[in-house]
């Protein structure tokens, strides 16, 4: 009975143990589930604070970069901006230019003007004040008279023509002064009549004839003033000339004149 007893206490001490020990390990492999959970939740939320951590770092980085977009904008705004940032700056060179342009243009025109205006000026100053009849007595008559005579002599004769002509005492035309009578020695003599028919022949061509061509154009247009020996003398109220004038006021060459 004893040995019974002994032996049912020890299997009920083995019993006890041996649930102690299935307790023990059971707590034990619950303990490690839950530490290996523990350590998986934290490897966990280490990612998913990992993963916030890097979405924010995105987020940062997207703001960064539209930080220096919204920068680089801003400066080149700010570069751009001095060529426009006045536009009133702007319209006014504009304007200044324009009107700068308009000024040279009515400028150029002006001066076109001018120059046209000038121009007709010559024009009427040398337009010439005679007929081709005027003038082809007139060449002829200081030919017949002076041809022997320097330039300064030529135009001097046609001078004293033309200023008989402006003359109350005298005839009012070149034909009537020419050929008034007993007034000129080569219409009387006949020497008129052959320079006129060498003139009407073409044959008026020599460099004495052309002289006396010029001559008379230029007593013919009004020239009042003859330059002789480097000296310019002004002929008006001049009416008459010969080898001897008595009273003389001028010489030149072999011609006086008063």
């Amino acid at each position: 009975m004893k040995l019974k007893k002994i032996i049912t206490v020890w299997l009920l001490a083995g019993l006890c143990i041996v649930g102690h020990s299935a307790t023990a390990k059971a707590s034990a492999e619950d303990a490690v589930i839950s530490n290996q959970m523990t350590e998986e939740n934290d490897i966990s939320n280490e990612t998913v604070d990992l993963t916030m951590e890097d979405e924010t770092l995105q987020k940062e980085t997207v703001v960064s970069q539209g930080a220096i977009e919204v920068v680089s904008d801003a400066a080149v705004t700010l570069v751009t901006e001095p060529a426009v940032s006045n536009p009133a700056s702007v319209d006014e060179k504009t304007e200044n230019v324009t009107t700068n342009q308009n000024v040279d243009q009515k400028t150029i025109a002006t001066e076109k003007k001018v120059e046209t205006k000038k121009s007709t000026q010559t024009k009427t100053t040398t337009k010439k004040k005679y007929t081709n009849s005027e003038l082809r007595l007139m060449s002829c008559i200081i030919y017949a008279e002076a041809n022997g005579e320097p330039y300064a002599g030529k135009l001097a004769v046609g001078i004293v023509v033309m200023n008989r002509k402006s003359s109350k005492s005298f005839p009012n035309t070149v034909k009537g002064v020419i050929y008034q009578k007993y007034q000129f020695g080569p219409v009387r003599n006949g020497s008129l009549n052959r320079a006129l028919k060498e003139y009407d022949a073409g044959r008026f061509t020599s460099s004495a004839e052309k002289q006396c061509i010029k001559a008379a154009k230029e007593a013919l247009n009004g020239t009042k003033k003859v330059k002789y020996r480097s000296k310019t003398y002004n002929m008006k109220g001049f009416y008459y000339f010969s080898t001897y004038v008595k009273g003389k006021r001028l010489t030149i060459k072999n011609h006086q004149f008063k």
